[in-house]
């Protein structure tokens, strides 16, 4: 008779060998898989009856809304305090050359009178491309740009000075920013002495 205990413990040791092991070891998930399972068992605890592919369409609406939030706050910390200027062609804008010769000094005061200062800082601008036209500095033409006339200056004794004065005049103008008396009074003042310097500039010739 063959003794049970014995009988055991051959079984034991069979059972100890690791070719007759059934113990299956699960796959690890990646933490992307765990999000997502666990993401989709807290959309089924609110829609008990949503389907797998219903919920993934959600997961990845979800991330991509998350992504595009990501980008804009990053854009947003990179322009930090500076004015943003909008990407358009750097024109003067004017609809023709009548507008060039319209009396801007007393646009300009009616405009900080209304606290328009956009508005008074383009008339200064326009001001001065007026002064100039009249010297024969520049070439004026209404498809010109302000980089334009930076180059048919460039040669001048106030090319760096006017240079600043169209970077102004765009922030003001294209830029993002509301403009202040303080933008306003920067132009007027540079412009004031850029007139002060071409008519310089002229008696000596």
């Amino acid at each position: 008779m063959i003794d049970s205990a014995a009988q055991q413990r051959f079984l034991d040791s069979l059972a100890a060998r690791p070719e007759y092991s059934w113990n299956v070891t699960q796959p690890q998930m990646s933490l992307m898989q765990r999000l997502r399972a666990w993401f989709f068992e807290m959309l089924r605890s609110i829609f008990p009856d949503i389907s797998p592919e219903a919920g993934y369409t959600i997961i990845i609406f979800v991330l991509v809304a998350l992504f595009v939030l990501v980008v804009l706050i990053v854009m947003r910390l990179r322009g930090g305090r500076y004015q943003r200027i909008r990407r358009r062609p750097q024109v003067v804008a004017l609809d023709s050359e009548s507008e060039l010769l319209l009396d801007n000094e007393q646009l300009a005061q009616r405009a900080v009178a209304e606290g328009r200062w956009r508005d008074a800082v383009r008339h200064m601008y326009l001001v001065f491309l007026r002064d100039l036209r009249d010297a024969n500095l520049i070439d004026w033409r209404a498809e010109k740009t302000n980089r334009d006339y930076v180059r048919e200056v460039s040669t001048s004794s106030f090319a760096e000075a006017f240079k600043g004065l169209v970077y102004d005049f765009e922030r003001s103008w294209y830029g993002a920013d509301e403009t202040t008396s303080n933008d306003f009074e920067r132009v007027s003042l540079n412009i004031t002495s850029l007139r002060r310097e071409v008519s310089q500039m002229l008696n000596r010739k």
